[in-house]
């Protein structure tokens, strides 16, 4: 899960929305409704002031041909995303090593020869474990799990401030697994867009003992369970793409694969390739 948390906003009607991402070395621009060239043009000025070295854009098909003369990159899509309307993944990279991936793949995911080997290892302990919606007394044990697993990650997982603000305004559901010891063991979220009617699933985690024992997949029907009983339409995720089994438990639950955008994000002391997954449940 990667996502942008600061944000900046023109004072013009018409216009999309532009998320400064200063972590992560990036702008994101959300662009479902009409805007000019111009506006366009403005954000890739300002980036290329800053330093910035890629914009990633959401885009609806409409507005293809405008950011592809731009100079836009198509990297993926993303089904229903937009309230039902499909959003093309665009990306326009100012530094040329930004747009280079570091890895070489063997079809959608890579080959793991190892994985197979512990999930029958872990799946032999089956440790025991519950699981439900995080509350604010948790914050220390999952800051604590995040650390322990991420030396560097996209959003401010690290910072109690930030996870506490999501769970008050409700801006991020979490939902973790506890062991018999009461401590946290697996940690999934769900980031709301309630005007698109979008989740992103993210902050995917889980204590390494623990893993191969479908942890993560069942915070993940959980998280399903509570968005579709409010109404929303798409959820994706957005998966580390060397990262096998974060990627298969996906595929498990009917996620599709469609994209990947390169050296995307700031996850484990590196900008990393992401793979876009998704799922549409209405």
């Amino acid at each position: 899960m990667e996502s942008a948390k600061s944000n900046y906003h023109d004072n013009y009607q018409n216009i999309p929305e532009v998320f400064w991402d200063w972590h992560n070395q990036r702008v994101k621009i959300m662009a479902d409704k009409e805007h000019s060239i111009k506006t366009l043009k403005i954000v890739k000025k300002l980036a290329g002031k800053a330093g910035i070295s890629k914009i990633i854009a959401y885009v609806v098909p409409s507005f293809q041909k405008m950011y592809v003369n731009e100079g836009f990159h198509t990297e993926g899509t993303i089904k229903g995303f937009f309230a039902g309307v499909d959003a093309i993944c665009f990306s326009y990279f100012l530094s040329p090593g930004r747009s280079i991936s570091d890895n070489l793949y063997n079809g959608v995911l890579p080959v793991d020869a190892n994985w197979d080997r512990v999930k029958n290892i872990y799946q032999q302990i089956r440790l025991p474990y519950i699981t439900r919606r995080a509350r604010p007394t948790d914050i220390p044990d999952m800051i604590n799990l995040f650390k322990s697993v991420f030396t560097t990650y996209p959003s401010p997982v690290f910072d109690k401030d930030y996870l506490g603000a999501n769970m008050k305004y409700d801006r991020v559901i979490y939902q973790v697994a506890i062991d018999t010891n009461h401590k946290i063991i697996g940690i999934a979220s769900a980031e709301k867009d309630s005007n698109n009617l979008n989740a992103e699933i993210t902050d995917c985690v889980t204590n390494p003992q623990f893993r191969g024992q479908g942890v993560l997949n069942q915070l993940i029907i959980e998280l399903e369970e509570d968005l579709n009983s409010e109404g929303y339409i798409c959820l994706y995720t957005l998966c580390r793409a060397t990262h096998a089994p974060v990627n298969k438990a996906f595929f498990r639950l009917g996620y599709m694969f469609s994209g990947r955008l390169i050296k995307n994000c700031n996850i484990c002391g590196s900008y990393e390739d992401m793979n876009i997954l998704v799922k549409v449940l209405r």
